[in-house]
């Protein structure tokens, strides 16, 4: 009669599967953090607010003089996520080990690319989505004052018919520099990262990093080549989870606060349901790994992020 599968043969297994879903977490790759910002929730939703200036030091001459920020909120209210994998109690009692161990290690994998799946959506969407100020996040019409006390102007922060070239990146750089509060007065913005597909990753990373560049204006354009100032200028992101292969974006992500949120409730939590007793062992005879987690992405201040598509 063959020995039950006892504590002492499965706590070494078990133990093995949890280093490897630890193992497989840090080896994921993940970009969510160079263009969001992530906020911790601490119920079933969270409240964000929305300034519409950047309000900036002066002298003091005479009394204190109190800026007031226009604050508008909304609500992201967290989703919930699970990924469950059973594990056939057969497969172990015939030292079936290696099958399980690198799925645990792709489930940790999986758990540190999380916020980036759930945040491209986001960000793909920012044209087709109304936030604070009752334009899309992506849009060539933000006011510039939406109280409307003072001026109806508007200003974009979306780009169309504008393909990934080192002209247009100067161009759009150049436009988010001149975005304005309401007070009338630069936000100061920076664009240094850029986002692009796989498609245009040799393209992102010769405008970052190489020292001349293709030729586009005098005699010798053709053929000739010239300095290329936007080296060391910005950093490239390269999301191979954009959907289209010639939409690019940019961030300004030297801020605390960033174009867009991802509001974290519960970090991925790895789980084993492996007691003799458990119905689903008992029952089915196997046992369960799972990771479990909680979150939701948003959007922020349309002014540290623009768009743009060819």
């Amino acid at each position: 009669m063959a020995a039950p599968l006892r504590s002492s043969t499965l706590d070494p297994f078990f133990l093995n599967l949890d280093t490897m879903y630890q193992q497989g977490y840090m080896e994921g790759v993940s970009t969510y953090e160079q263009w969001t910002q992530t906020v911790m929730s601490s119920g079933k939703s969270t409240v964000h607010g929305w300034m519409d200036k950047f309000p900036k030091l002066r002298e003091w001459i005479g009394p204190r003089n109190v800026e007031t920020v226009v604050t508008q909120a909304y609500s992201l209210t967290n989703k919930k996520f699970e990924l469950t994998v059973g594990v056939s109690r057969t497969d172990i009692e015939d030292d079936l080990l290696n099958l399980y161990g690198p799925i645990a290690q792709m489930m940790g994998m999986q758990a540190k690319e999380w916020p980036d799946d759930q945040m491209t959506p986001v960000l793909e969407a920012g044209n087709s989505t109304v936030t604070f100020d009752g334009a899309n996040f992506f849009s060539t019409s933000h006011p510039v004052d939406t109280a409307g006390e003072t001026t109806t102007s508007t200003q974009s922060n979306l780009f169309t018919t504008t393909s990934f070239t080192a002209a247009n990146l100067a161009t759009a750089r150049a436009s988010m520099r001149k975005l304005r509060g309401r007070d009338n007065k630069p936000l100061g913005m920076n664009v240094n990262a850029v986002m692009v597909p796989p498609d245009l990753e040799q393209n992102a990373l010769q405008l970052a990093n190489t020292e001349y560049i293709v030729a586009t204006f005098g005699a010798n354009a053709a053929t000739g080549s010239q300095s290329n100032v936007l080296r060391g200028s910005f950093t490239p992101i390269v999301n191979p989870k954009l959907t289209s292969t010639s939409t690019w974006y940019g961030f300004d992500n030297r801020w605390p606060i960033k174009g867009l949120i991802w509001q974290l409730r519960i970090a991925p939590e790895f789980t084993l349901r492996v007691a003799p007793t458990d119905p689903v062992v008992f029952n089915d005879d196997q046992y369960l790994m799972g990771v479990r987690s909680r979150g939701v992405g948003g959007y922020g201040l349309y002014f540290m992020a623009f768009m743009a598509s060819a």
